[in-house]
């Protein structure tokens, strides 16, 4: 009965043992993959509504990365996201690009990457408020983090967009008013 009690206690220690290394290793693996990356970078960086935004992420090592996506969201006046999120392209040499258009008018947007790894672990970018030092990053809820853009004011003042052809048409009928008018007045000279 003692034996049992000891085998019993040698191995409820040796499963919380297994247990208890799986968790801090899991992290470990979290934490390296994040120093891989070397910039993310967005342009332009003064943007307004219906402007393409391009978002380029660069790593030291990609070799474990199986896809990105881009979740683009307004984050003020009002948080809401845009769905789906955006796949990014592998464009080689450790460059992933992907571009999304800004449908808001005014206010903030922001952006988060999902980068899945080939050990099936999804990492998110930003994951802090000091993330590789950016100083565009804003946390919209507790722990959580967006790359963030400031979207230009529009203008009040509407533009005068004419077209070459419209501007030649009412040339044309300026022209044929007058030599009506002049016809007409010879006609009542004679």
């Amino acid at each position: 009965m003692q034996n049992s009690r000891k085998i019993r206690f040698i191995i409820f220690s040796f499963i919380l043992a297994i247990i208890t290394l799986s968790l801090i290793i899991t992290p470990i693996k979290m934490v390296s993959a994040n120093f891989s990356i070397v910039t993310i970078t967005h342009q332009p960086t003064s943007v307004e509504q219906n402007s393409e935004v391009t978002i380029e992420i660069t790593f030291n090592d990609d070799v474990n990365v199986s896809n990105i996506k881009i979740q683009y969201c307004s984050l003020q006046p009002e948080f809401a996201c845009h769905i789906p999120k955006i796949d990014m392209i592998d464009q080689g040499s450790n460059v992933w690009l992907g571009t999304f258009i800004i449908t808001e008018e005014s206010g903030t947007i922001g952006y988060e990457l999902y980068i899945s790894l080939l050990n099936g672990t999804t990492i998110i970018a930003p994951d802090s408020i000091d993330y590789l030092g950016y100083d565009n990053i804003i946390e919209q809820s507790p722990d959580v983090f967006y790359f963030s853009i400031v979207l230009l004011e529009p203008t009040n003042s509407a533009s005068l967009n004419v077209n070459l052809v419209e501007v030649a048409f009412v040339f044309s009928i300026i022209v044929l008013f007058r030599i009506f008018d002049l016809k007409r007045r010879r006609k009542m000279n004679v």
